[in-house]
């Protein structure tokens, strides 16, 4: 399916992608101005092509991961590494990791290959997988329940800096049976730690969770906690008067 990932499909994420530099300094203006403008002529196309041929490799072939000192390094170390922006969040800070705009890239093309695939990996039991509407539908389903009279209570979860916290170990275990497709970019993008830079000259090392810079990060954490969802879900029937719905880290459960 990954051979649908050609010169074509990076102009059309190139041009949908926004934001800012990551550790490299090149941001999504001057990414698209290369990979689109006329000015380049054949020079653009040949990088548009070796993108592309990059984005099938990786996401078929596992790359080389070296350990040493206890540490393990991977050959895509520069294309995972990131920005580490702290955000206040009044309270907390949420970590936010901007990553390299290539990667933005290239995990669009490929979410554009897989994207059913990944939706009926999560099914109904996580609506933030790439499902048309699914905040919007979640709410609306909430609401409707919640306004009936058989309602007793609604217990509102929401987990703290989850999408950091999440267990890549296991996560990187199940997604090879949860969704196939997918699997292997993310082991190539995630069996090592990923390099967080701080301004000031810090680093510091990403080892749990998902970066929220990844367009794939959202995906991939639908699919992670799966296996949670599906051991909450009403299955007997004392409990069969129990509805939930959860949208990323967000979870609503409504008991009758």
């Amino acid at each position: 399916m990954f051979q649908n990932i050609k010169e074509p499909t990076i102009i059309s994420v190139a041009l949908r992608t926004r934001g800012s530099s990551g550790p490299s300094g090149l941001d999504a203006d001057g990414w698209r101005r290369i990979l689109v403008s006329k000015n380049f002529g054949s020079t653009g196309k040949n990088l548009r092509s070796a993108i592309a041929t990059f984005a099938r490799k990786i996401s078929t072939v596992e790359v080389e991961v070296h350990v040493k000192d206890g540490r393990s390094y991977s050959n895509l170390e520069a294309y995972t590494a990131c920005r580490l922006i702290p955000l206040d969040k009044n309270p907390g800070v949420r970590p936010i990791g901007v990553g390299e705009v290539l990667r933005r890239i290239i995990g669009k093309a490929i979410l554009s290959v897989i994207k059913q695939d990944i939706v009926s990996s999560a099914g109904n039991l996580q609506l933030c997988a790439g499902q048309p509407s699914g905040c919007e539908a979640a709410v609306h389903a909430v609401s409707d329940i919640f306004d009936e009279e058989s309602t007793d209570a609604l217990l509102l979860v929401d987990a703290d800096n989850a999408f950091n916290s999440l267990n890549r170990k296991v996560l990187l275990h199940n997604i090879i049976y949860l969704c196939p497709p997918m699997s292997t970019y993310i082991r190539n993008c995630y069996s090592s730690p990923s390099r967080l830079f701080v301004l000031g000259g810090i680093e510091i090392s990403s080892s749990e969770g998902t970066t929220q810079g990844d367009p794939l990060a959202m995906p991939v954490y639908a699919i992670g906690i799966t296996p949670l969802l599906e051991i909450i879900k009403p299955v007997t029937l004392e409990v069969s008067k129990m509805k939930h719905v959860c949208f990323a880290d967000d979870l609503v459960q409504v008991n009758y």
